[in-house]
């Protein structure tokens, strides 16, 4: 996954915030690095 798919689709922007929110609640941060890097 690239940057640039998260800002183009507002359904990724949607997913992506789910994938926040997963993470703040794993409370992970090491997680979050690696979703954007694929």
């Amino acid at each position: 996954m690239t940057d640039t798919e998260f800002l183009i689709p507002n359904s990724h922007t949607v997913l992506s915030t789910n994938i926040h929110q997963s993470i703040n609640l794993s409370d992970a941060d090491l997680t979050g690095a690696n979703l954007p890097g694929g």
